[in-house]
C-alpha cells in the first residue's frame, strides 16, 4: 500500500483504489473503488496497466488503465484520482466493453465507515436521512447524486457522485464492516446485457467544505484491558466433512448437514443436524429422524423453497422432537433474516458468516471483524433476545446464494485455510462474536481444504482450537484489543492475542504476567518463559499467555 497525502488528508493507494480517508484520527471514507459484478454477483478482478503515480507531500495524481477479462466479459477504464492540498480527492473512471457480456453492477463505490457514521443524519438531495446504528434490513437511503455530513463542528464532507444514481446499502447484513455507496438502484431489474463499444463514465468527489481545525483529532489507541465481566463460553463446534473427527479438540457439536433421503452418521460428539426439506416431503422427511438413534445438540430446519425457514416448520419439528431443541432461521448470510424476521415471540434461529461475500483480500477480512457483535445486537433487538446460533463460519462461502444461474461453477476453498493467517482471523473472529453472545457457534469442517486439518497433518487453525480446547466450559472476558481474548477455567487463566497483519508486531502482554506465566507462540512445541511485557510476534502469528490463579 502505498500513503498519500491530500491536505490535511491522509490515504493509502491499494492496487487501484483508494482506502482509509483518514482527517487525523477520523476515517472519512474507507475505500473507494470501481466494481464490475457478473450476472451472479461474483466480482471480476481488473489488471492494472500503465500506472503512473505521482505525488508530493500535499496533493498527488494518479492514472492507469484496468482491464477485467473472464470467460465472456471483456471491460477496460481508464483511471485519473487526484487528491489536492484543499482536502478534495476525485476519482474518475472512463471504461468501455469490448464484448456483449450480462452484468449485475458496474462502476464506482463507496465504503463509509462505521465507528464515524453510525447512527449520523446525512442529507441526500437536500433530505435528510441517517446511517443506521442497527443493521438496517434495506437500503436506508436512495435515490442520490449528493451525499454530505458533519464531520466536526463547522466541517462539513461531502460527495458528489456522477454518471448513475446512486443508493446505501448496509454492508453488515453480509458481514462487512461498512455501509456501502454505489451505483444502478437494486430495484432496477438485474443481470443487464452490455453490449460491445457500451461506454460508461462515472466520478466521485469528497470535499471538505468549512474550516479544518488546527488541532486534527488523533487516532485512539486500543489499549489491552484487564477482565471484568466474565461470562460463559458458549459451545463451540465444528462441520462434518468424514475423515478424523477431531475428539481431542474436544468439540461441543458436529454439524451435519443431511437432505432427503441421507441418513445421519454415527458418532459419539452430538449433532448440530441441519436438515434441508424437500418440497412436499417435509412431514415424511422430519419423521422419518425419529427412527434414528443420536445424540442431538439441536436441530436446524431448513426448506429448500425458503430462506428463512417459515414457522410451520418449525412448530412440527418440535411436536416430534419435544426434548431437542428446534432452530429455525436461515443458511444464508443475516441479510436474509434481517429482511425476513420471524413473529414473536420467535424461535431460535441461526445464521451463516463468511469474511468475503463481497471482498477477498486479508485487509478487508481483518476490518469486516468490526461489523459481527453488530449483527448479533441487531438480532437480539428484533428478536426480543430469542438464541442465535452462527452457524456454519467459514473462510469462504460454501456457496452462491445469489447467483442467477443457480449451474454456476463455484469455488468454495480458500487456499489460505492452511496457512496463519486463517488461525489468527479465527481467534479475532471467536473475539468479535462472543461479544455479542451468541448462542452457539460452528466453525468450518472437521477434515479436508475447509477445514481444520488433511492427510499432511494438523493445520494452524487446528492448533488454536486445540489450545482453546483447554478451556472448555469456562469462561470468557472482552480485553479491548482486536484479536485478543481472556479465558478461564478453575484455576487456569489464559489471554490469546493475534497479530493481524502480515508484518511483525510488538505485542504487550500485563506487567505482571512475565513472574507467573507461560507465554509461547501457537503451534511451540515448548512455551517460553521470561519476565518480559512486550513480545515480537511474526504477521498472522497468535501469542498464547497461560498461568494458574493463585
Amino acid at each position: 500500500m502505498t500513503p498519500l497525502r491530500a491536505g490535511p488528508l491522509t490515504l493509502l493507494f491499494d492496487q487501484g483504489d483508494l482506502r482509509r480517508v483518514c482527517l487525523g484520527g477520523l476515517e472519512v471514507a474507507r475505500r473507494i473503488y470501481f466494481a464490475l459484478r457478473d450476472h451472479n454477483w461474483v466480482t471480476i478482478p481488473g489488471k492494472l496497466e500503465n500506472l503512473r503515480l505521482r505525488r508530493d507531500e500535499k496533493s498527488f495524481d494518479i492514472r492507469y488503465l484496468c482491464v477485467h477479462s473472464s470467460g465472456d466479459i471483456e471491460f477496460r477504464w481508464e483511471a485519473r484520482i487526484r487528491g489536492d492540498r484543499r482536502g478534495t480527492v476525485r476519482f474518475e473512471a472512463a471504461g468501455r466493453a469490448y464484448s456483449d457480456f450480462l452484468r449485475n453492477r458496474i462502476g464506482l463505490c463507496v465504503h463509509h465507515p462505521l465507528r464515524e457514521c453510525a447512527g449520523l443524519t446525512v442529507r441526500i438531495n437536500g433530505r435528510h436521512g441517517e446511517f443506521p446504528r442497527l443493521v438496517s434490513p434495506h437500503q436506508p437511503l436512495a435515490g442520490f447524486q449528493r451525499l454530505s455530513y458533519n464531520l466536526l463542528p463547522g466541517l462539513e464532507v461531502e460527495f458528489l457522485f456522477e454518471g448513475e444514481i446512486f443508493e446505501t446499502e448496509d454492508q453488515r447484513n453480509w458481514g462487512d464492516a461498512s455501509y456501502k455507496t454505489y451505483g444502478t438502484p437494486l430495484h432496477l431489474p438485474f443481470p443487464v446485457r452490455v453490449r460491445a463499444g457500451t461506454e460508461v463514465r462515472q466520478a466521485v468527489t469528497l470535499t471538505l467544505k468549512g474550516r479544518v481545525p488546527d488541532a486534527l483529532p488523533q487516532p485512539s489507541e486500543s489499549r489491552l484491558t484487564a477482565p471484568q465481566l466474565w461470562r460463559p463460553l458458549p459451545p463451540i463446534g465444528f462441520g462434518y466433512s468424514g475423515g478424523r473427527l477431531p475428539v481431542d479438540l474436544r468439540p461441543d457439536h458436529v454439524r451435519v448437514d443431511l437432505s432427503f433421503g441421507e441418513e445421519p452418521p454415527r458418532l459419539e460428539t452430538p449433532l448440530e443436524l441441519a436438515l434441508h426439506l424437500e418440497p412436499g416431503r417435509e412431514i415424511e422427511q422430519l419423521r422419518s429422524l425419529m427412527t434414528r438413534s443420536c445424540p442431538l445438540a439441536r436441530l436446524l430446519v431448513f426448506h429448500r423453497n425458503e430462506k428463512v425457514t417459515a414457522m410451520r416448520w418449525i412448530e412440527e419439528a418440535r411436536k416430534l422432537f419435544p426434548q431437542v431443541p428446534v432452530v429455525g432461521g436461515t443458511n444464508m448470510w443475516f441479510a436474509e433474516l434481517n429482511r425476513e424476521r420471524p413473529p414473536l415471540p420467535a424461535p431460535p434461529v441461526a445464521f451463516a458468516l463468511s469474511p468475503q461475500v463481497h471482498a477477498s483480500d486479508e485487509f478487508s477480512m481483518v476490518e469486516n471483524l468490526e461489523a459481527f457483535p453488530q449483527m448479533l445486537e441487531t438480532a437480539r433487538f428484533f428478536l426480543h433476545g430469542a438464541p442465535v446460533h452462527v452457524t456454519p463460519i467459514t473462510l469462504k462461502p460454501r456457496f452462491n446464494p445469489v447467483a442467477t444461474d443457480p449451474n454456476a461453477a463455484f469455488d468454495n476453498i480458500d487456499p489460505r485455510q492452511s496457512t496463519p493467517f486463517a488461525a489468527a482471523w479465527t481467534l479475532g473472529a471467536l473475539a468479535a462474536l462472543l461479544e455479542g453472545s451468541p448462542a452457539s457457534l460452528t466453525f468450518y469442517e472437521c477434515y479436508g481444504p475447509r477445514g481444520l486439518e488433511d492427510a499432511t497433518g494438523p493445520y494452524p487453525v487446528y492448533r488454536l482450537f486445540e489450545a482453546l480446547s483447554g478451556y472448555k466450559q469456562g469462561e470468557f472476558a472482552r480485553a479491548g484489543v482486536q484479536g485478543a481474548l481472556w479465558l478461564r477455567r478453575d484455576r487456569r487463566q489464559a489471554l490469546f492475542l493475534a497479530n493481524l497483519s502480515p508484518e511483525a508486531a510488538e505485542l504487550e502482554v500485563p506487567t505482571w504476567l512475565g513472574e507467573r506465566g507461560q507465554v509461547r507462540l501457537l503451534g511451540q512445541a515448548a512455551p517460553r518463559l521470561g519476565a518480559s511485557t512486550r513480545y515480537k510476534v511474526p504477521g498472522w502469528a497468535v501469542l498464547v499467555c497461560e498461568w494458574e490463579l493463585r
